[in-house]
C-alpha cells in the first residue's frame, strides 16, 4: 500500500534572470508599505543591498535596514533584530544573504506578531500561526533556506546549534536571481556548493525520503555534478550560477521535507568547536559519512555515484555503491576543499570527545540516517576521515 506523506515549500518561487526586480510587485500583493530589510556587512559592502534597496525606493516602498548578522547567527541576533522589526513598525520582511541572513528573517517574521523571544519556538512544530510576509533572495547557492522549513541558529549560552522547524517558516516567496550570487568569492562558492550537495547526498539517502524528495535530491545532485566545477572557475557564467542556484533550492526543497543524516550531525563540531563554515564541515566529513552508510542502501548510493559520472556498468551492487564517496572526494578536490581532517590542523586527540558533541546535538538529525550512530560509531567515521 502506498504511504502518504506531506510536502511543504514557498508558495511562490520565482527564478532567472533578473528576478530580484518583482520585488516591489509581490509587496504589494501582501499589502505591505514598511518593509524590514535583512541582510549583513558582506552583502552590504558587495553592492546587493544596494540594488533592492533602490528597487523598494522606485515602488516608493518605505525601508528598515538592518544588516547586523554574523555567520551561524546566535538566538540573541535574532532577538536583537525583532527588537529592531517592533520598534520600526515593519509589515513586511525582504531578506537578501546567505543561509544566516534567511534564518535570521524567517525567525523575525515568525515571532513578530505575539513579540516573543525566538527561544518560545525552539523545536518541532511550536509555532501555531503564520509570520509576516517573507520574500527571500539567496546570494549563495547552498543553504537551501529559502525553501525549508527550518531556522537554525547558535544558542550563545552553551555553544551549540538549535533550530526551529515549522511549516510557518518556510517563506512566503524565495527569488532566485543568479545575477545575486554572482559575487560570491571562489572560496564561499565552494563550500556553499558543498552544503548543497551534502544536502541533496542526505535527504536522498533519509529514512524519511518519498518519490517527490527523491526526484528533487536527485535532481540536484546531478545539477550539481554538471556545473559545481564550472562555478567555482567561472564566477560571473550566469548560467552556471543559475543552476547551481537552482540545485540549492531542490535539495532545500528535498531536505525540509524528509530530515537530513549523520553528516550534518558530525559536521557540528568543526564549526561550533573549530570555526570553520557550515558547508566547508560537511564537505570534510562527508564522503567517510557515506562509506559508513553505504551497505544500508546501496541502490540509492549507486545511483548517487551515477548522478556524479562514475561508471557503475557491470559492478556488483556493493561496488557500484562504494563509487559515491570516491565520487563526491573527487568533486570536492576539484573545488579546492581538502576532505581529510587531518589538513584542518584537528588533534586526532580530539576526534572522540567531537565525537561525543555530535551526538550529544546531533539527534534529530541522526534519527533519519540509514544507519544508526552511536558514539563509537562517530569516532570510528572521524578516524576514517583523519589521514
Amino acid at each position: 500500500m502506498a504511504t502518504s506523506f506531506l510536502v511543504y515549500g514557498p508558495s511562490i518561487v520565482n527564478i532567472g534572470i533578473g528576478a530580484s526586480e518583482s520585488i516591489g510587485n509581490y509587496i504589494r500583493s501582501f499589502d505591505g508599505s514598511r518593509v524590514l530589510l535583512v541582510s549583513d556587512p558582506g552583502i552590504q559592502k558587495a553592492g546587493l543591498t544596494g540594488e533592492v534597496e533602490r528597487i523598494l525606493q522606485d515602488e516608493n516602498i518605505k525601508k528598515h535596514c538592518f544588516t547586523d548578522i554574523e555567520p551561524e547567527p546566535s538566538i540573541a541576533t535574532v532577538d536583537k533584530c525583532l527588537n529592531f522589526a517592533l520598534k520600526s513598525g515593519v509589515d513586511s520582511i525582504v531578506a537578501i544573504g546567505g543561509g544566516s541572513t534567511i534564518d535570521v528573517a524567517k525567525s523575525v517574521s515568525i515571532c513578530f506578531k505575539g513579540g516573543n523571544s525566538i527561544r518560545t519556538f525552539l523545536g518541532f512544530d511550536r509555532v501555531k500561526e503564520p509570520g509576516i510576509p517573507t520574500i527571500v533572495i539567496p546570494t549563495t547557492s547552498g543553504s537551501g533556506s529559502e525553501a525549508s522549513m527550518s531556522a537554525v541558529l547558535t544558542d550563545e549560552r552553551d555553544n551549540t546549534k538549535t533550530a526551529v522547524w515549522s511549516r510557518y517558516v518556510v517563506p512566503n516567496v524565495a527569488i532566485i536571481d543568479p545575477v545575486m550570487t554572482r559575487t560570491m568569492p571562489a572560496t564561499v562558492t565552494a563550500d556553499t556548493g558543498s552544503d548543497a550537495l551534502s544536502h541533496a547526498v542526505e535527504s536522498y539517502v533519509s529514512l524519511r525520503s518519498n518519490t517527490i524528495t527523491d526526484t528533487y535530491a536527485l535532481s540536484a545532485i546531478k545539477i550539481i555534478g554538471s556545473n559545481f566545477k564550472l562555478a567555482y572557475a567561472e564566477g560571473d557564467n550566469l548560467f552556471v550560477r543559475q543552476k547551481m542556484a537552482e540545485a540549492s533550492y531542490l535539495a532545500g526543497m528535498a531536505f525540509s521535507n524528509c530530515g537530513l543524516g549523520a553528516g550534518h550531525a558530525l559536521a557540528y563540531p568543526f564549526t561550533t568547536c573549530y570555526g570553520y563554515s557550515h558547508g566547508r564541515a560537511n564537505a570534510i566529513i562527508l564522503p567517510a559519512v557515506i562509506r559508513y552508510n553505504s551497505n544500508a542502501n546501496e541502490e540509492k548510493y549507486k545511483n548517487i555515484a551515477e548522478a556524479l559520472g562514475e561508471q557503475v556498468a557491470g559492478l556488483s551492487l556493493p561496488e557500484a555503491a562504494l563509487k559515491a564517496p570516491c565520487a563526491v572526494e573527487n568533486i570536492l578536490n576539484s573545488v579546492g576543499i581538502a576532505t581529510k581532517i587531518s589538513a584542518y590542523n584537528i588533534p586526532e586527540d580530539d576526534l572522540y570527545g567531537m565525537a561525543e558533541v555530535a551526538v550529544a546535538n546531533g539527534q534529530r538529525l541522526l534519527v533519519t540516517n540509514p544507519r544508526e550512530v552511536s558514539i563509537d560509531d562517530a569516532w570510528g567515521i572521524y578516524m576514517e576521515s583523519y589521514r
